[in-house]
């Protein structure tokens, strides 16, 4: 993960980076045991085994330590994304890539309350939307990157505006199924894939690529 901006003291030996990770990990159990907007950095530092003192070196407030959670599970879900559409060379590659992106990234959420509650404490927090918007950017890029050879370059633009779109939807989507009982959520995912599929198929459709045509 790269470091982050909220964390006061760099982490550069090997035991001040285990305490770093003891201090993450301490807060992210108490956030799934008790929500965000709960916690409290004695709390956090009991856990982790450490003094409040030793806790403030790293991290100069509550808000800062949640920005780092924040950022660490968006680098998570951004790695997920890179590696997935790494493999994408055809339409069929594509479809693959969005179910189990989607799929990933919803079961994550289902499984993880700590992620849950962090991530809907983002959409409180003005400086989290801009770091959610900006991760967005940076997901719908490496997209981008992968799906360009489907398509001619005159369709380059268009497609770099529905990958940001598709991209920062997800978000809103997945928030919305982790909301409502399970059958509802589970629905509304599978309707959120197709409208994604359909959505680039119909812009692949548009053009053809004589480099490589895309396989429909």
């Amino acid at each position: 993960m790269p470091h982050s901006p909220a964390v006061r003291r760099v982490p550069r030996q090997a035991r001040s980076r285990a305490r770093l990770e003891a201090i993450l990990r301490a807060a992210t159990e108490l956030v799934a045991e008790g929500g965000a907007e709960s916690l409290k950095m004695s709390e956090v530092a009991a856990r982790a085994e450490i003094s409040i003192g030793s806790l403030y070196q790293y991290f100069p407030d509550k808000t800062a330590l949640i920005h780092t959670l924040v950022e660490r599970m968006l680098t998570d879900v951004g790695e997920g994304v890179k590696r997935l559409f790494a493999e994408v060379k055809s339409l069929a590659d594509l479809d693959q890539a969005i179910e189990r992106t989607v799929d990933g990234f919803y079961q994550r959420f289902l499984s993880e309350p700590a992620l849950r509650d962090i991530w809907y404490g983002m959409l409180a927090d003005k400086a989290l939307q801009g770091l959610d918007l900006e991760d967005s950017r940076v997901n719908a890029e490496i997209v981008f990157e992968a799906l360009k050879p489907l398509t001619d370059e005159a369709q380059w633009p268009q497609l770099r505006t529905a990958c940001l779109l598709i991209l920062h939807l997800a978000g809103s989507a997945v928030r919305m199924a982790i909301a409502v009982p399970r059958a509802e959520g589970d629905a509304l995912m599978e309707s959120f894939k197709g409208m994604i599929k359909a959505q680039l198929r119909e812009l692949f459709g548009q053009g053809e690529n004589p480099g490589r045509k895309p396989d429909v």
